[in-house]
């Protein structure tokens, strides 16, 4: 299968590596326990909320990243996969808000993607973006509600 080129940029082959850890992500789904091993984050306001984000009904793993493109904070990812998923999020992210300027919707908010192994989610909150992952055929809204109740209490975090 050829690669998928978007708005000039190229995108890889979806049966490639990102979409093995794709896969296994969708598999191992969130416990919901104590925060797992491998999480970025720490005990910080920030950090409660990417956690509690994470173990939303149906998410699998959430992660803010910063405007500088690296992972802030992270909860539901083993073994540098936040920063994988950070990097590719990011990316299209920037094409679907360059794409909302382009055809005259204003700028792009909110993102989400649908495909057979799950569900990306991402939301602009000023120039961060929080972006949570989530299984495949479970209810959308307690993922889609906690999302908006995350980017708002991280509004008023950064306001002040």
């Amino acid at each position: 299968m050829p690669d998928l080129v978007m708005a000039g940029v190229p995108y890889p082959n979806p049966n490639d590596r990102l979409s093995a850890q794709w896969s296994q992500l969708m598999r191992e789904g969130q416990p919901r326990g104590p925060r797992q091993l491998g999480s970025q984050s720490t005990d910080t306001p920030v950090a409660t909320i990417i956690d509690s984000l994470a173990r939303a009904d149906g998410v699998v793993g959430s992660l803010l990243i910063g405007a500088d493109g690296l992972t802030t904070s992270s909860a539901g990812f083993k073994n540098g996969a936040a920063a994988t998923v950070a990097e590719q999020a990011i990316d299209i992210v920037r094409v679907c808000h360059s794409l909302a300027l382009r055809l005259g919707a204003g700028a792009c908010i909110n993102t989400m993607i649908e495909g057979h192994q799950g569900r990306m989610m991402a939301v602009m909150i000023d120039d961060r973006v929080l972006v949570a992952l989530a299984r495949p055929g479970v209810a959308i809204a307690p993922a889609v509600l906690a999302m908006r109740e995350a980017a708002r209490r991280l509004r008023e975090l950064a306001e002040g």
